[in-house]
């Protein structure tokens, strides 16, 4: 136990505090986690409200700093996230919540540190990161054994989806290892910290290793977006690292000009290399980022894997490994040949250390797993038309059907022979030589899991192909304020004034996409219908969408093909666009679309293939210029409609707002606004509110007994004159008027639809019961008695009977 004046211990702990509000601002969710180590393998984790208990969790990492190594975590922590299998809280990279920006441990030379090969001093580590290229850092600590450099967003990351949490991911371990290429090239090494579930020590805290406080060397201002952060860690010019994934998913190294050079190379084993270069996700990587041909392109650690294979793939791969060597302005000959003869002293790499460096595509690689394929090089030797297929097409053993990642193609046995029989050099089937072979990955069943990374999901004994591709732009983390915000998304917020000019609807609406686009896994049980008039700019809405999820998440089909029977192609996608739609003339057509709407999976067909469940769009929209698109039962809650009769505008406003729901700089900022909507208390399965759109349309949908019996009640005419009537009476006034057969069975079933109600009270008039129905002023008419009642119905008849019983003061 270290002790300490009460002064100084009150000081320290104000600096932990004061760290923590540098780091997280006012309105951050989740989590605090002061993890404590007391023992060589005993870890302990104590969760704080980031917010109500910040001041609790500085003061009880310091009061435990004084005793034993203490930490708290980098990121805040979702408490339901990190919950492990026996219920306690702990924390990991999927409870992260909300991350602060990018941080750095360094380590020196001498201490308690295992590793030798370790800068000296601060002035040496803040070299070599200024060698790297790397931004000014907002804060650097003296941690006690080394240092810690941070670089502070403008604004916390907030993770919303699985694919924000892909993102940062996927750049702190980018940024962290663009930053170590110079300490490699010095023989030095940097500590990997650079993922989501990270701890640091903390300013104010004691170090208890050398009983030394955690203090600031550096203090600044300055801060960051992510983009800034991204284009040092993978400087393609600030291309976000999971709305388009730099892999092989995004860029197929077999489009560019490396692997032509290397097909007109006349040297054995080029077709070998070349296998190994394109159908491992990692080597297509390398050879993508080569092609862009900018400086340090290529992380150095990518380099050493890069080689450790081609080293050992003879002449043709030394060559190779040369060539695309040449495309990185740090290439020089010799040394590339140092770095091979030194790769030959070893085996050639392994899938598996490849991954653990942080490779993205080797967690959604084909071959992953698989016992056959130890090493990339493996691949080297396999017939190269049949590994073209099988480093992009999974077979769903289910249905029989051929997915393609990189497309999202998917294909039947019968299409996939027709497709690539000029590949298979055997007279067998491709199918079947795919299916025969130890190297095609084969998946029990596929699934649409939005929102979801894995490509590949393990649920006990069953393997799962998530067909779901991450797509669309990323919330722009620009700090500005929201009138800013709005001037710059101001053309497309006018828009959606223009075609939902109701300000509640219009809300409801935006709420609808910003659900859509901040929980893509989660379905929405209701649509939305936009019945407006053709050109006032539906098709912007659409163009929008496909910016936010990615045109190849959302299916945009003709209205009527939902009443058809093949219907597969409306299954597998974040959002379902029906254009035009009109099956109002068609039996039992809104009751197929009933289930697209608001069931979880939908029974579909295919000519070839069995019938198969396949996942809903998770939201849908429909457009439509009908005036009655749809026959709408009574009732019904699937629908949110807007109604719209206003003209199109001019020309030239479609030409900005079309130029605006395609550029992605604006499109990421209305992500960024689509954040700002509060969705606390919106339920996606909830029935959405009542529109005057949606009772126009079930008006419309109603037959014409329906339409004249509604007529009578909105006139207050015939029978509806008076509060309460007979169902004879209505039956002979429709039949009066409509001069068709009319049955009490069926205006009774109406009168229930529309709320109205037979009373208890059974009154005599003219020596009969009346059967009495009740269809306004309700509480008020059920407490009268049976007198008060016949007076309601027919004063007339009343005082005609009240006259013949004598009593003549009824009036």
């Amino acid at each position: 136990m270290i002790n300490m004046d009460q002064e100084t211990a009150e000081r320290n702990y104000l600096t932990a505090l004061d760290y923590l509000n540098q780091l997280f601002d006012q309105s951050v969710t989740g989590n605090l986690v002061v993890v404590e180590k007391l023992a060589a393998d005993r870890w302990r984790h104590k969760h704080f409200d980031a917010i109500s208990q910040r001041d609790e969790a500085a003061a009880y990492a310091f009061a435990q700093s004084l005793s034993h190594s203490t930490y708290i975590a980098w990121a805040t922590h979702d408490p339901e996230k990190a919950k492990n299998d026996k219920g306690h809280l702990t924390r990991s990279i999927k409870s992260a919540a909300v991350v602060p920006g990018f941080a750095l441990d360094i380590d020196f030379a001498g201490g308690e540190h295992a590793a030798k090969n370790l800068p000296r001093t601060p002035e040496a580590a803040a070299k070599l990161l200024d060698e790297a290229g790397a931004p000014m850092p907002s804060m650097i600590l003296a941690s006690g054994g080394g240092l810690y450099a941070m670089w502070l967003f403008r604004k916390p990351f907030v993770i919303r989806t699985e694919a924000d949490r892909a993102r940062v991911g996927a750049a702190m371990k980018a940024f962290e290892s663009a930053a170590r290429v110079p300490f490699l090239k010095a023989g030095l090494k940097l500590d990997a910290i650079g993922e989501l579930s990270r701890i640091l020590r903390v300013p104010g805290l004691v170090n208890a290793k050398y009983g030394v406080t955690v203090s600031y060397l550096l203090r600044r201002e300055e801060r960051y977006s992510l983009e800034e952060l991204e284009a040092f860690a993978l400087p393609q010019a600030g291309k976000s690292l999971t709305s388009a994934p730099a892999c092989a998913d995004s860029v197929s190294a077999e489009d560019g000009d490396i692997i032509q050079t290397l097909r007109a190379q006349n040297i054995d084993g080029m077709q070998e290399v070349i296998n190994v270069l394109t159908a491992c996700g990692f080597a297509a990587k390398c050879v993508a980022l080569a092609e862009r041909g900018e400086k340090k392109m290529i992380p150095e650690p990518m380099w050493k894997d890069l080689v450790d294979l081609l080293a050992h793939l003879g002449q043709a791969g030394e060559l190779a490994f040369h060539i695309i060597s040449k495309q990185d302005a740090r290439y020089v000959e010799g040394q590339s040949d140092d770095k091979l003869e030194r790769a030959r002293e070893f085996g050639p790499k392994k899938c598996e250390t490849i991954a653990l460096n942080g490779c993205y595509e080797c967690s959604r690689c084909h071959f992953a797993g698989n016992p056959h394929v130890g090493s990339p090089n493996t691949l080297a030797s396999l017939e190269a038309g049949l590994l073209s297929l099988q480093s992009k097409w999974v077979l769903d053993t289910k249905t029989g059907l051929f997915f393609n990642h990189v497309d999202g193609m998917d294909k039947t046995s019968k299409d996939f022979n027709r497709s690539f029989a000029h590949l298979i050099p055997d007279p067998i089937d491709v199918n079947t030589v795919f299916e025969r072979s130890k190297f095609s990955r084969r998946v029990d069943e596929h699934d649409y899991r939005a929102g979801v990374t894995e490509r590949f999901i393990q649920e006990g004994k069953k393997s799962i192909l998530n067909v779901w591709n991450p797509g669309g732009v990323s919330a722009s983390t620009e700090a500005m304020d929201l009138d800013t915000l709005h001037k710059r998304i101001k053309i497309i917020l006018d828009h959606f004034e223009l075609v939902v000019p109701i300000q509640a609807e219009r809300a409801h609406v935006l709420a609808y996409i910003a659900h859509l686009v901040r929980h893509p896994i989660v379905k929405i049980a209701h649509a939305l219908v936009f019945q407006t008039r053709q050109g006032l700019g539906k098709k912007a809405i659409e163009e929008l969408i496909g910016m936010l999820v990615g045109v190849h998440n959302v299916k945009v089909v003709f209205g009527g093909v939902v009443d058809g029977r093949f219907v597969a192609q409306l299954a597998n996608r974040q959002a379902l666009i029906l254009d035009e739609l009109d099956i109002s003339d068609k039996v039992g057509g809104y009751n197929k679309l009933k289930r697209w709407i608001d069931a979880e999976e939908q029974d579909v067909e295919r000519k070839g293939i069995d019938a198969y469940s396949a996942r809903t769009a998770r939201a849908t929209l429909i457009f439509t210029n009908q005036l009655l698109p749809l026959k709408l039962e009574k009732g019904d809650r699937r629908l949110f409609v807007v109604r719209n009769e206003a003209q199109p505008r001019e020309p030239a406003y479609y030409d900005r707002l079309f130029a605006a729901v395609k550029d992605p700089t604006i499109v990421s900022a209305f992500r960024a606004y689509l954040d700002t909507i509060d969705l606390e208390g919106w339920n996606p399965k909830a029935f959405p509110p009542e529109t005057e759109g949606k009772r126009r349309l079930e008006r419309l949908s109603a037959t014409g007994l329906e339409q004249e019996l509604r007529a009578m009640r909105d006139d207050e005419d015939g029978p509806f004159a008076a509060p309460v009537f007979t169902a004879q009476d209505v039956v002979d006034e429709l039949r009066k008027r409509l001069k068709t057969i009319v049955n009490r069975q069926q205006v009774e079933e109406l009168f229930t639809a529309l709320g109205d109600r037979p009373l208890d009270k059974r009154p005599m008039l003219r020596g009969k019961r009346l059967r009495l129905w009740v269809w306004r002023d309700h509480e008020r008419i059920e407490a009268m008695t049976a007198k008060q009642l016949v007076g309601l119905y027919s004063p007339v008849a009343a005082i005609v009977e009240a006259q013949a019983e004598g009593r003549r003061d009824v009036a």
